[in-house]
């Protein structure tokens, strides 16, 4: 029924017009040295790494955890000074993100961005908070190392957020009809 109802471009419009505080969020255009943790085997640390009751195992695997991201992190210091200088080219050559060949580029992140490999929320957070120009000290994630530079904030525009508006329009008349089922409902109780 949400779907067969028509959210016409002029409502969209609207919404954003009427409560642009909740849709024009500040986002930062972010660039970021990684340097990536990898397991004895070689496969890189995530969010997922514990085997869920299996406490002496995870200990152990903690423990060589620690000992990987130690490792990375004198990596990361000994990248500190060379980011200030030139963070690009640093990225470039000594990052492990993909992203490195465009130096380091993430591209915008703000307060609602959802965190997606190789970032965790810490990161974000600790991203976005920079103002345009500062670099970071050396960020721990669930992945990694990270340093990162904001190269500038701005406010995201109508055309960015125009599919998050009419995906709370949607959101708004599903609840809507829902409430009204519910009220239309009868309940019989059978025992």
């Amino acid at each position: 029924m949400i779907v067969k109802q028509r959210i016409k471009l002029k409502e969209i419009k609207a919404e954003f017009a009427s409560h642009p505080e909740k849709y024009r969020v500040s986002e930062s255009l972010i660039a970021h040295i990684f340097v990536q943790v990898l397991d004895a085997d070689g496969h890189p640390y995530g969010p997922n790494w514990q085997a869920p009751g299996h406490s002496a195992p995870n200990e152990y695997a903690k423990s060589m955890r620690e000992e990987k991201f130690e490792a990375a992190k004198t990596k990361i210091d000994g990248l500190v000074q060379l980011a200030k200088e030139n963070f690009e080219e640093t990225a470039r050559l000594y990052s492990d993100d993909t992203n490195k060949r465009a130096g380091g580029l993430i591209g915008r992140l703000g307060k609602n961005t959802i965190p997606m490999r190789p970032l965790d929320q810490t990161a974000i957070d600790t991203a976005v908070k920079l103002k345009p120009g500062e670099q970071s000290a050396p960020v721990r994630s669930d992945y990694g190392w990270h340093i990162f530079k904001c190269l500038e904030k701005q406010d995201v525009t109508y055309e960015e957020v125009e599919e998050r508006v009419y995906l709370t329009l949607i959101n708004e008349a599903r609840k809507a009809l829902f409430e009204e089922l519910l009220q239309k409902a009868k309940f019989e109780e059978k025992f």
